[in-house]
């Protein structure tokens, strides 16, 4: 009993240093002030941890889990920087609720958590729920959109060709027109990454495909594909995942350009600004021309957003393999994103 009282009084005591040495209202308090956990976690109510047994030790709660996970996605941290970070940073430890005698989540833990909301989608839905409670704060999310898409290197290394060079043995005779030994070295443990093209650059990886608030550059949507699917087949699908209202624009530059992309649109009720490519002895060239430049004054606001997801979250590469993980790696990146922009507009 006598024990219980001693621990009790250390974790109180340990909150209380916490407490003092981080007065001053930081970033991660301002969200944790934000966000209410509540529907967050029922969405998570069948990820089911470790069961407490008479001889384990207690799971750690969703909440610590997830809040460790978002972590993860601002400071650009593998499981094991994690891990370390969550021992020694106490800002860390305020965020997530643990004190200085409790253990933190290992490595392990980190990647089994994260891999049970990778086979359930629950990224999605994470992302779907955090974006409801900015709107419901009175941030645009939804006045418009500006659609790009961006290519994502792979983790892995794809396989290469290499040649080895025939050198004659004791008293063989070296043939003049003898060619080097070709072979591949398989290197790529990434079955869903693709090689694409673009201008004189090849890229082996994937393609985030994002849709953007025009007023606050806030990401509305996301969809991964492998680096190779055309923009033009991933549209749809952006269009599809969005709530929309009647009459609101749509930006998108030329690789969204399609007759069957307007259309589409036009059946949503909504107004289809999308850049027209160029044809040889087009009539309407010199108009379109004028509609792409007054298009591109406003689509700012994508590339806006994908300089600052690239710079500071890591969006150039992903740091897992397949497409699942990656397209879990992208959208926490986005979810990150979109919740730092928000308590910083409102702060």
């Amino acid at each position: 009993m006598l024990d219980k009282e001693v621990v009790m009084s250390n974790s109180w005591f340990s909150h209380q240093i916490i407490e003092e040495r981080l007065k001053n209202g930081s970033f991660l308090d301002l969200v944790d002030e934000f966000l209410n956990w509540s529907p967050i976690l029922t969405s998570l109510e069948h990820v089911h941890l470790r069961d407490i047994t008479q001889t384990g030790r207690k799971p750690y709660s969703k909440l610590v889990m997830l809040k460790a996970l978002l972590l993860q996605q601002w400071y650009n941290l593998s499981d094991v920087e994690l891990e370390n970070c969550l021992r020694d940073r106490l800002s860390f430890m305020r965020f997530c609720g643990l004190t200085l005698e409790e253990s933190v989540p290992d490595h392990s833990t980190i990647c089994r958590f994260r891999n049970k909301l990778i086979n359930k989608s629950l990224h999605e839905t994470i992302f779907s729920e955090i974006n409801r409670q900015i709107e419901n704060r009175g941030v645009s999310i939804k006045s418009g959109s500006a659609i790009d898409a961006s290519l994502i290197r792979a983790h892995s290394r794809p396989n290469r060709r290499d040649y080895i060079e025939l050198e004659p043995t004791g008293d063989e005779e070296q043939k003049q027109d003898q060619k080097p030994f070709e072979f591949t070295r398989v290197e790529s443990k990434d079955p869903d990454a693709r090689w694409i093209k673009k201008g004189k650059k090849s890229t082996y990886g994937y393609k985030a495909n994002i849709s953007v608030d025009i007023t606050t550059g806030l990401v509305q949507s996301i969809i991964t594909t492998s680096a190779n699917v055309h923009d033009t087949k991933t549209f749809p699908a952006l269009i599809d995942k969005l709530d929309w209202e009647a009459g609101q624009a749509v930006l998108a530059d030329k690789g969204y350009s399609s007759k069957t992309n307007r259309e589409l649109l036009r059946e949503h009720l909504l107004k289809p600004f999308i850049m027209f490519k160029k044809y040889k002895n087009d009539p309407l060239q010199i108009i379109k021309t004028k509609f792409n430049k007054a298009i591109s004054k406003h689509r700012y606001i994508v590339e806006q957003t994908f300089g600052c997801l690239h710079a500071h979250y890591g969006f150039g590469r992903t740091k897992y393999v397949g497409l699942k993980k990656t397209d879990y790696f992208l959208t926490m990146r986005c979810v990150a994103f979109n919740l730092k922009k928000t308590v910083v507009l409102l702060a």
